[in-house]
């Protein structure tokens, strides 16, 4: 993460800043790591459509910044969809989630509220 202008880890009126910073970090790096373990547990497919999470996945960057700027990107095309919702009694534990694309998952809310609807409608 870029620091922005002079912030100095040394400067007392920064250590708000500078405790969001780590946090933020910590958050990401625990972030990106559940979306590894999600990712490998549905051996890189998509719980929706089967097809490869990731686009492109044969891509091999040529240094170390290219691959952390390339998976930044596609992480964002990544949906953690709770399989029980949490309104309806499911938690964040691992067995409860899938990984989805981001389009798949809102087709499959889309689809669900669809759903609802009509099951609502008098015969």
């Amino acid at each position: 993460m870029p620091v922005l202008g002079t912030h100095s880890k040394d400067d007392p009126a920064l250590s708000g800043y500078w405790a969001e910073r780590a946090a933020r970090r910590t958050k990401l790096g625990l972030e990106n790591k559940f979306i590894q373990t999600l990712a490998v547990r549905q051996r890189g497919r998509c719980a929706r459509c089967g097809l490869d999470l990731v686009e492109g996945a044969e891509f091999e960057p040529d240094n170390i910044h290219d691959w952390v700027s390339w998976f930044d990107s596609v992480r964002r095309t990544l949906n953690v969809h709770h399989v029980v919702h949490r309104q309806h009694g499911g938690g964040n534990e691992l067995k409860n989630l899938i990984l989805l694309h981001s389009q798949c998952h809102q087709q499959h809310h889309a689809t669900e509220a669809l759903d609802a609807k009509r099951s609502q409608r008098p015969a």
